[in-house]
């Protein structure tokens, strides 16, 4: 077998370009309505660590990875225009890490943009993908499971291996203005995908095999973000249910009563995110930005011939940048 195993997808050079042309090209489509002198782009520099879950007998590196972040914050109306009343708003990073014949990378973009003005808020759809590959050593000895023909391989102790983390959303809720004495900024159901390795006791396989996983989840958000001047404490929590799956599904189904893929599990997300905002002149600021991630899920079934290592990916960020008003 090779030196290192590769469960990566391989990241994407050109999603950048790509994705400033679909921002251009929806703010040339968005009507010129909304309140001058509210809407904000940025960019920073920032630093962060991420940590993935299921991986149990693979090591986690704690070196920093950095890069940039750049984001456009439209202001959310309750008042100015029925159709796309805002701007779309639209976040971009990417972070690295040079080892020495690896490159670890974490490459983020998301999207929200307004439809249509209700009452107060406005309806808004919500899109946005995550792609990290990192390279790890294994802790011990770790049967591998042929994601195609279900064939047992070895991954032998402090080997490496190449692995990614691909979440995919999509969703759809209310937006609503960031004012005092408003409790909540945003209301989402979303849909999401997580395809990555997982370690897991399947019958008929050796125990904390490694497998190719997808995770299914249907969600519900609530947070509060604002971008005022001065101090912003913002957070956000999501609560769902989903399904996993494991590769290759037929070899690792193991009951009628117990298929894999339909096992359901329960999720829980939490985001804190400290925001500072210093007023340079009129148009000009500074900002800096920490922000602290945690996922977790569990199996609502619980059996013995069926038992996925516990998940819990762990991400922070510190960012520190300029931005302009206009």
């Amino acid at each position: 077998m090779q030196n290192t195993v590769d469960f990566a997808w391989g990241v994407d050079t050109a999603f950048m370009k790509q994705l400033f042309l679909l921002a251009f090209l929806i703010l040339s489509i968005t009507p010129f309505t909304t309140q001058a002198n509210t809407n904000t782009v940025s960019c920073g520099i920032d630093s962060r660590q991420k940590i993935l879950g299921a991986l149990p007998e693979l090591s986690k590196d704690s070196r920093l990875l950095f890069g940039f972040r750049c984001d456009t914050y439209p202001k959310v109306s309750s008042f100015l225009g029925d159709w796309f009343p805002s701007y779309p708003q639209l976040s971009i990073s990417q972070q690295q890490r040079h080892k020495i014949n690896t490159n670890d990378i974490i490459q983020d973009w998301s999207l929200s943009y307004g439809i249509k003005r209700i009452a107060e808020g406005q309806l808004a759809v919500f899109a946005g993908q995550n792609l990290s590959e990192f390279t790890l050593n294994t802790k011990e000895e770790i049967p591998l499971i042929n994601k195609d023909s279900g064939a047992i391989e070895t991954l032998n102790n402090q080997q490496k291996v190449r692995l990614s983390n691909k979440q995919t959303f999509l969703g759809l809720g209310m937006q609503f203005p960031a004012i005092k004495g408003q409790p909540l900024t945003e209301v989402i159901i979303q849909r999401s995908i997580i395809q990555q390795p997982l370690q897991a006791n399947v019958q008929g396989f050796p125990k904390r095999s490694l497998y190719e996983g997808k995770i299914e989840l249907s969600e519900i958000l609530m947070g509060k973000h604002s971008r005022h001047r001065g101090l912003n404490i913002n957070w956000q929590i999501g609560l769902g249910l989903g399904e996993i799956k494991l590769q290759p599904e037929g070899l690792t189904t193991i009951s009628s009563q117990f298929d894999s893929t339909q096992e359901k599990i329960v999720t829980l997300g939490t985001q804190i995110e400290i925001y500072y905002q210093y007023r340079l002149n009129r148009r000009w600021f500074s900002y800096f930005r920490g922000v602290s991630d945690i996922q977790y899920w569990y199996q609502i079934e619980t059996d013995s011939n069926y038992k996925i290592a516990n998940y819990q990916l762990v991400d922070y960020q510190a960012e520190m940048g300029m931005g302009l008003r206009f």
